[in-house]
């Protein structure tokens, strides 16, 4: 089985690597350099928010690769540029129990209408790769999940962000954050079993639990199959 490789790019953003192409997740923001694209790389986005998406950075750098996102992304991609609209693939489920399908190859992606954990309720969505028996799941900043879909359970990896709205807005210290990640994250692995998750939206983020405080918490209580990556160079095989 191939190996899927996978890049935490800092704030909420990240690059999976397939077997000749990548598809980066919210890297086109306000905080972080924009990465470089090959002419197979697809660009997805989960909201519109700044800490994940900067309409100049995608248009200074994509040609014509293909783009997927909410309803949120179109009007500042599309007004008064050249952009071949036939590359972007505005995707927003209707119906919550009905996630919508693209492939490209042997690339599935299941996109999902997701709840922002912040409640100014951006239109969100989560995604869900499936490439040649692998299953990774991208939450971006929800913690919902559609739990009638027997495609979330077992999946290889689970890139799910740790981020508190009172630790966001201020009213908690990251300690205080990171003890109640513990629990949350012990919930999801018992109900959905994945071999790993990967706690995202740390990286050069200053307004979420700090990975040295969440590692620590995961230290003491010997919680297992969890990885914090530390900065952008941390690559994880899946």
């Amino acid at each position: 089985m191939d190996t899927v490789k996978v890049k935490l790019l800092g704030i909420g953003s990240a690059e999976i690597r397939f077997e000749g192409f990548s598809v980066f997740i919210d890297a086109f923001n306000d905080y972080i350099n924009p990465p470089l694209l090959a002419s197979k790389d697809l660009i997805l986005f989960t909201h519109g928010d700044v800490d994940h998406f900067n309409a100049q950075k995608v248009l200074d750098a994509a040609k014509e690769n293909i783009i997927i996102g909410p309803p949120g992304i179109a009007y500042p991609l599309l007004a008064n540029t050249n952009l071949n609209p036939e590359i972007l693939k505005i995707t927003y489920p209707i119906n919550l129990n009905k996630p919508v399908e693209h492939e490209f190859g042997e690339l599935k992606i299941k996109v999902y209408q997701t709840r922002h954990f912040i409640d100014w309720e951006p239109d969100h969505i989560s995604f869900l790769f499936m490439y040649k028996g692998k299953r990774i799941y991208f939450t971006g900043d929800s913690h919902s999940f559609y739990y009638d879909d027997p495609d979330i359970y077992d999946l290889d990896a689970l890139i799910y962000s740790l981020i508190l709205k009172d630790v966001v807005e201020g009213r908690m210290s990251s300690q205080e954050g990171a003890k109640l990640h513990i629990p949350e994250l012990k919930g999801i692995q018992d109900r959905l079993k994945p071999k790993c998750i990967i706690g995202n939206h740390l990286i050069e983020c200053g307004w979420t639990v700090g990975v040295t405080d969440i590692k620590k918490e995961l230290e003491y209580v010997g919680a297992q199959n969890i990885i914090i990556p530390e900065n952008d160079s941390d690559e994880i095989q899946i």
